[in-house]
C-alpha cells in the first residue's frame, strides 16, 4: 500500500507520449498539451484561469550542484534550458515506403514553404522545423512552436491540422525526443517476448510493437539468425508485447494509445509492476522475456519543462521515497529476464538515487549473471554523459557520508542508496545521463543490462527486502518465514494441542476452554497459511529447477546439495494430523456455540479445499486447451456441417460479463471463439480458406460464445501464454486486435423482397470484418470481394457511399437510411447523384457478391503501378496502420456500396493514391 501510494504522489510525468496531438500525455503543461489548466485564484481569460508558475527551486539548485550530475561551466546553460518550455516532438510510426513517402510529403509540403531561416512570429524569431540528428531516416522531428503559435501564420496552420489527422490514424506520434531512446536500445525483434513493466501512457509500447512487426531493425542490421523460422499459416509475428501497468484507468488511456498498432500480439494487463506473476509455459518451464523495458516511476524532474509544475513542488524526500519501489521493480524484470536477454532501466530524472544507485544494486544483487552494456557506439548523433560512479545521500535536513551515519537518525534512508569502493568498481559509466541543454530536449536516464547467466542462489525476490533501522519501525514489515518446514511442524503440534483443549473442553463443558482452544487452531492455521505461501513464495523466485531462485526444498544437483528429481514434502504429508486437529476444534467449537471462531476455521479448510480444485479444473482447462482449440479449428477448416459445441476449452483472466466463478470480478473475461455454428457461417460468406486459424485464435471478451458481439484476433504465442496462466493470476485488460463485429445482413431476392431463411436451414453469417484485423484476414478471403479501378476506388473514398446502376431515386433513399441505421457512417439522406461504377467486369463482380459486408480493394495492376500494396501478399508489417493496404471495409445494400471506415483512414487513401499519381506524373 505504501508503495501504491508513493507511486500515486510522485508517479512518472509521462505528458507528451500518448494521446491525441493537442492532448498528449499525463503531467505536461497545457501549453505544451498536457493537462488541463489549473482551476487556482487569479485572473480569468477566456474563461481559463491564468496562472504563471514560479521556476525556482533553491533546494533542487543546491542538491544537484552537490551531485555534479551537470558538467563544469554548464550550470547556466542547463538551469536557462529547464525554464524553457519544452519543443513539440513528432516521429513517424514505422518503416519502408509508406514512412517514407510521409516524411517526403511532411518536407515537399509543409516544411519547404517555412525555409531554412528563422520564422517571426508576433515578433518573436522561432526556429523551422528540424528532423532530430539521431533518429533514423529522418523519422523523428524537432518544432519550437506553441500550439497557438501554430495557428499565428497559414502555413503552420495547415500543418498542424495535418499532423493531428495523421496522429489519429497511427501515421505519426507525438512523442518527446528522449523518451524514444528506451526502446531503440531495447533491439526488439520479431520473435522476441517483450514485457514494459511500466507501460502507461503507451508512446514506448507503440515502439516496442512497431519494432515487434518491422522487417528491418530500425538501427539497422539484419535480424537475429538464432530467431526460429516462422510458423506454417502464421498470421502475425513469433513475438509478442506484455504491456502492464498499476493504474486500471492509465491501463485504459495505454490500450486506446496502441490500439493504432494493429497487433494481434498486444496482451495489456494491471498489476504493480514490482509483483507481476511469475507463470509457466505449457511445457512447465518458467516463462521469461527477451526483452524488457524497465520504465519506472520517478520523481519526474527531467520533465520541468513540459511540466512546469514540479518547480514547486520538487524536493529531496521524492526520489528517496521511490528508490525501494525502483529497485523492486528492476529486481523484479532481472528475475523474468531469460538468459541472453535485454533490460532497459530508464527514469526521468537526474537523481543519482533513482539512477546509479538502483542500477549498482541490480548489478550487486545479481551478481555475475547481470552486465551493464557498453552501448556507446550505438546511435553516435545522440549526446550523453556517462554514469557517475559516486554520489551523495541526504535526506530533508542533511547530508550522509555512510548508512552508519544514517541508520539511526536518517529519514527514509536506505543501504542502497549509498556509493562506496563498491560502485567505483562497478562499470556505472556504461549508464546514459540526457541533459535537456546539450540538444533541446528533455532530462533523462538510460541504462542498459544484459542477463549472462542464472541468478545466484542466495538471490531472493524483491519482496523479501526489508529496510532496516528506522524505516523498518515506521514500515512496520511484516517478519519473513526463514523455514517454513519448521513453520509447519509448529502449526501442526498448536493444533494437535488446541484438538486435546478442545476435547477435554467439550467432555467438562466448559465453553470458554473451548473457545480458546479455537482461537489457538485459528493461530495455528494462520501459521500454517504463511508457511504455504513463503514455500509459494519461494517456488516462484526460483526462475526454474535448477537455477538462480530462491527455493524451498526444491534444489538443483550440487555438491551436498539434493538431488534435481527429489520433490519437497507435501504440506499434508508432513501433518496430516493438523487438519484433522483443526477440524475437529472448529467442530468442538461449534458445539458449545461458538460459531463465529469455528466459522473462521471452517473458512479457511474450504478455501484450501477450493484453491485446490480450482487448480485441479485449471489444469485440466490448461490440457484441454491444447486440443481442443485444434479439433475445433479442423472441423470447421475441413468445411463440414458444424458439429456439437460443448463450451470453450479455457476461460482466463477475469470474473465479469456472466463469469461468477473467476478472479477479478471487475475485468472481463478471455474466452476462445471455437462454436463451429459461429465460426462456420463466417468463412463460408467470405471464404476464408484453411490456412487462417479461425478455430484457435479467436476470443471475445464476454461469456456469450454462441453469439460474441466482438471476436478478436490475437497470434498463437499470446494464446499459449493466457493458456498457461492455469491459476488466473493475470489481470487481462485487452488483448489483441478486433477482427469481426457483429452485424446480420439482411437478405433480398431478385425483385428486392426480404428473404427469410427457412426453418432448419443453416446459420447466416452474422458478423462484418473490421477495418483494423483486415489486413490479417485479406490474404485468405476468397469472397466478397470488389476490385476497383483507381478512379473508382477514389471516388468511393471520397464519397463514402456509391449508386449500384439499378437504383431508383427511392431505392437510393431507402438504401441511405438503411445503411444509416446500419452505422455504415453514409449520409443520412442522399439527394441524385452520379452512379459510381460503370465498369462491367466491377459491375459484374459486385452483383455476385452477397448483402452485407464486402471488400473493395484498388486493382492489382493499379496498385502495382503506383507503388502501393493490396495485401494480396501476407506481410505481417502491415499491421501498422500507416503500411495499411488499399482495401477497405464497405456494406452492400439493396442499391448502394457504402464504406464502413472512419473520414481520417479514407483520407489516408486518398492522400497515398494522389501522391503516387504526382510521382508518376513528374
Amino acid at each position: 500500500a505504501a508503495d501504491d501510494e508513493r507511486m500515486g504522489r510522485h508517479g512518472k510525468r509521462r505528458g507528451g507520449g500518448g494521446g491525441s496531438w493537442d492532448g498528449g500525455g499525463r503531467g505536461g503543461s497545457n501549453a505544451d498539451g498536457g493537462g488541463k489548466k489549473p482551476r487556482l485564484d487569479g485572473p480569468a481569460k477566456d474563461n481559463y484561469y491564468v496562472v504563471e508558475t514560479e521556476k525556482e527551486n533553491l533546494d533542487f539548485e543546491a542538491y544537484y550542484k552537490d551531485q555534479s550530475v551537470v558538467p563544469e561551466g554548464e550550470w547556466d546553460a542547463f538551469m536557462a534550458c529547464l525554464r524553457t518550455p519544452l519543443p513539440v516532438t513528432f516521429r513517424i510510426n514505422g518503416c519502408g515506403s509508406f514512412a517514407d513517402h510521409l516524411r517526403d510529403k511532411l518536407q515537399e509540403d509543409f516544411f519547404s514553404k517555412l525555409g531554412d531561416q528563422l520564422i517571426m512570429i508576433d515578433g518573436e524569431p522561432m526556429d523551422p522545423p528540424r528532423p532530430l540528428p539521431w533518429y533514423p531516416n529522418n523519422y523523428a522531428w524537432h518544432m519550437s512552436f506553441s500550439r497557438g503559435q501554430l495557428r499565428k501564420l497559414p502555413p503552420l496552420e495547415a500543418l498542424h491540422e495535418y499532423l493531428k489527422k495523421a496522429n489519429d490514424v497511427g501515421s505519426i506520434s507525438r512523442q518527446e525526443a528522449v523518451s524514444m531512446v528506451p526502446p531503440m536500445f531495447l533491439d526488439v525483434r520479431p520473435h522476441h517476448k517483450v514485457f514494459d513493466m511500466c507501460a502507461a501512457p503507451g508512446s514506448k509500447t507503440f515502439q516496442l510493437l512497431e519494432a515487434l512487426h518491422s522487417d528491418k531493425p530500425l538501427l539497422g542490421g539484419s535480424n537475429d539468425s538464432a530467431a526460429p523460422p516462422p510458423a506454417a499459416g502464421s498470421v502475425a509475428p513469433q513475438g509478442y508485447v506484455v504491456a502492464n501497468d498499476s493504474d486500471f484507468k492509465r491501463c485504459s488511456l495505454l490500450t486506446h494509445q496502441i490500439k493504432r498498432v494493429n497487433s494481434p500480439c498486444l496482451l495489456v494487463t494491471n498489476h504493480n509492476a514490482q509483483h507481476f506473476p511469475m507463470l509457466k509455459s505449457l511445457d512447465g518451464t518458467p516463462l521469461r522475456f527477451d526483452r524488457i523495458l524497465c520504465d519506472v516511476p520517478c520523481s519526474g524532474d527531467g520533465t520541468m519543462r513540459k511540466a512546469p509544475d514540479i518547480w514547486r513542488r520538487w524536493s529531496v524526500a521524492n526520489g528517496n521515497g521511490l528508490h525501494m519501489l525502483q529497485l523492486h521493480i528492476a529486481l523484479h524484470g532481472a528475475r523474468m529476464l531469460e538468459v541472453g536477454g535485454r533490460m532497459v532501466y530508464s527514469t526521468c530524472t537526474f537523481n543519482p538515487i533513482e539512477n546509479e544507485a538502483v542500477v549498482a544494486a541490480v548489478l550487486q544483487q545479481c551478481g555475475s549473471a547481470v552486465q551493464l552494456c557498453d552501448v556507446s557506439d550505438w546511435i553516435p548523433k545522440l549526446k550523453r554523459l556517462p554514469g557517475k560512479h559516486t554520489w551523495k545521500v541526504r535526506d530533508k535536513t542533511r547530508w550522509f557520508d555512510s548508512w552508519e551515519e544514517a541508520q539511526e537518525v536518517g529519514h527514509n534512508i536506505e543501504p542502497s542508496m549509498f556509493s562506496g569502493e563498491h560502485t567505483k568498481a562497478l562499470p556505472l559509466e556504461r549508464c546514459m545521463r540526457f541533459l535537456p541543454h546539450h540538444q533541446d530536449t528533455g532530462g533523462f536516464f538510460v541504462a542498459v543490462l544484459q542477463k549472462v547467466g542464472e541468478l545466484p542462489r542466495d538471490f531472493r525476490p524483491p519482496n523479501t527486502f526489508k529496510p532496516t533501522g528506522r524505516a523498518q519501525k515506521r514500515r512496520n514489515a511484516t517478519t519473513a518465514i526463514a523455514d517454513p518446514l519448521a513453520t509447519a511442524c509448529q502449526a501442526a503440534t498448536d493444533a494437535l494441542e488446541a484438538a486435546k483443549a478442545a476435547v477435554a473442553g467439550l467432555a467438562a463443558g466448559d465453553a470458554a476452554a473451548v473457545n480458546q482452544a479455537a482461537l489457538k487452531a485459528g493461530v495455528a492455521a494462520a501459521m500454517a497459511n504463511r508457511a504455504a505461501e513463503a514455500v509459494k513464495s519461494g517456488a516462484q523466485a526460483g526462475q526454474d529447477a535448477g537455477s538462480d531462485g530462491y527455493l524451498l526444498g526444491v534444489d538443483v544437483a550440487a555438491e551436498g546439495q539434493e538431488e534435481p528429481g527429489q520433490q519437497p514434502q507435501d504440506a499434508a504429508a508432513v501433518f496430516p494430523e493438523a487438519v484433522v486437529a483443526v477440524e475437529d476444534t472448529g467442530a468442538a467449537a461449534a458445539a458449545v456455540g461458538e460459531v463465529e471462531t469455528a466459522a473462521q476455521v471452517e473458512t479457511a479448510a474450504q478455501v484450501e479445499t477450493t484453491a485446490k480444485v480450482e487448480t485441479d479444473v485449471a489444469v485440466s482447462d490448461g490440457a484441454a486447451a491444447v486440443a481442443g482449440p485444434t479439433a475445433a479449428a479442423g472441423e470447421v477448416a475441413a468445411g463440414g456441417a458444424p458439429g456439437a459445441y460443448t463450451g470453450p476449452s479455457w476461460v482466463r483472466g477475469s470474473g465479469g460479463r456472466g463469469r461468477s466463478d473467476g478472479k477479478h470480478s471487475h475485468i472481463d473475461p478471455v474466452v476462445p471463439v471455437e462454436d463451429p455454428y459461429v465460426l462456420q457461417p463466417v468463412m463460408d460468406y467470405f471464404g476464408v480458406q484453411p490456412s487462417f486459424p479461425m478455430g484457435t485464435q479467436l476470443v471475445t471478451r464476454s461469456m456469450e460464445v454462441t453469439r460474441p458481439k466482438r471476436v478478436y484476433l490475437v497470434s498463437k504465442e499470446v494464446v499459449d501464454l493466457m493458456v498457461s496462466d492455469r491459476g488466473e493470476q493475470l489481470k487481462i485488460i485487452a488483448v489483441g486486435l478486433k477482427l469481426f463485429d457483429r452485424q446480420e445482413a439482411k437478405d433480398y431476392d431478385a425483385e428486392g423482397n426480404l428473404v427469410t431463411p427457412p426453418v432448419g436451414a443453416a446459420p447466416q453469417c452474422a458478423y462484418r470484418i473490421a477495418q483494423e484485423g483486415l489486413p490479417f484476414l485479406l490474404p485468405h478471403v476468397t469472397r466478397q470481394l470488389i476490385t476497383l479501378s483507381t478512379t473508382d476506388f477514389l471516388t468511393l473514398l471520397k464519397d463514402r457511399h456509391l449508386n449500384l446502376p439499378s437504383a431508383s431515386a427511392e431505392a437510393r433513399q431507402q438504401a441511405a437510411a438503411e445503411a444509416a441505421a446500419e452505422g455504415t457512417q453514409a449520409a443520412a439522406t442522399l439527394g441524385p447523384r452520379k452512379i459510381g461504377l460503370s465498369d462491367p467486369e466491377v459491375l459484374a463482380t459486385a452483383a455476385a457478391a452477397r448483402f452485407g459486408c464486402v471488400i473493395c480493394q484498388l486493382k492489382e495492376s493499379d496498385a502495382v503501378a503506383l507503388g502501393l500494396t493490396t495485401g494480396a501478399v501476407d506481410d505481417t508489417s502491415k499491421a501498422l496502420s500507416a503500411n495499411a493496404p488499399m482495401a477497405l471495409t464497405a456494406w452492400k445494400g439493396r442499391a448502394s456500396l457504402a464504406i464502413m471506415v472512419d473520414r481520417s483512414e479514407t483520407m489516408q487513401m486518398i492522400d497515398k493514391i494522389e501522391a503516387a499519381q504526382k510521382r508518376m506524373q513528374a
